[in-house]
């Protein structure tokens, strides 16, 4: 093996999706040449799928590159990698473009910055879920799948439930979460669901995960979330309880 050129990034807070953009990414620096790093590209052009390989597991991350419009190179869905790695603020990414057996490969680590790589896992994981806005208008299109195309492939989701009580009203809101926020963040795309944690708190909140799929187009995701948004309806229906998954009405009624 032949290491060719390699570059490293820090991460910051906009890196990990904690600046009110839903996207994980890094920027490929100048000074390495990124249209000799990985593929010559204007702004414009299709995207491109590099294949990186972590070097600790051999685990292989499709990461897609893209020329952006201020003329930087970056690195796209990288959310895997970061959590896999339990990326967090200020660790350093390392790409390595290698020749093994007169194919380029390309390499990839991550220095952690920290005495125990298992708490940086669990710190970097834990701060990146306190710091979700649970109402971001610029990322819940993307995490509920209003703003994908119905053959967009995802990498992996959580349909949610969440129910809570207001003045002895029950209510029910489904719906699904590419960003996998688990059951302390994150309770819904709705405004009306911003609008009682804005004014309640989460602490009102009862939020479970009632399935978890991976690898699924965006289409057959929304089928089995309207699956569960059929269910929950029903059991409003039966229980004379409120579902904010808007049909038209908000109370369904028996």
């Amino acid at each position: 093996m032949t290491v060719l050129k390699y570059y490293k990034k820090k991460l910051y807070k906009s890196n990990l999706g904690l600046s009110g953009m839903h996207d994980h990414y890094w920027t490929v620096p100048t000074s390495i040449d990124p249209d000799t790093f990985y593929t010559k590209m204007v702004h414009g052009q299709n995207r491109v799928v590099h294949v990186h390989i972590d070097k600790t597991t051999n685990k292989k991350y499709n990461l897609t590159t893209a020329r952006e419009k201020n003329k930087e190179y970056r690195i796209y869905n990288a959310n895997n990698y970061f959590d896999d790695k339990g990326a967090d603020l200020f660790d350093e990414i390392i790409v390595e473009k290698v020749k093994v057996d007169e194919k380029i490969q390309y390499l990839i680590d991550i220095i952690k910055h920290g005495s125990n790589p298992k708490d940086n896992e669990k710190k970097g994981k834990q701060y990146r879920l306190k710091n979700v806005k649970s109402f971001d208008p610029k990322s819940r299109g993307y995490r509920s799948g209003q703003s994908r195309r119905a053959e967009d492939l995802v990498t992996k989701a959580e349909i949610y439930k969440v129910s809570f009580s207001i003045e002895g009203n029950q209510y029910v809101y489904v719906g699904q979460d590419s960003h996998c926020a688990g059951i302390e963040n994150y309770f819904g795309s709705s405004l009306v669901m911003w609008h009682y944690e804005n004014i309640f708190g989460k602490k009102i909140f009862n939020k479970e995960i009632v399935e978890t799929v991976e690898h699924i187009k965006q289409s057959d995701l929304n089928k089995i979330e309207r699956t569960h948004i059929d269910f929950a309806i029903h059991e409003s229906n039966k229980n004379n309880w409120y579902s904010l998954n808007y049909t038209g009405k908000g109370r369904i009624f028996t």
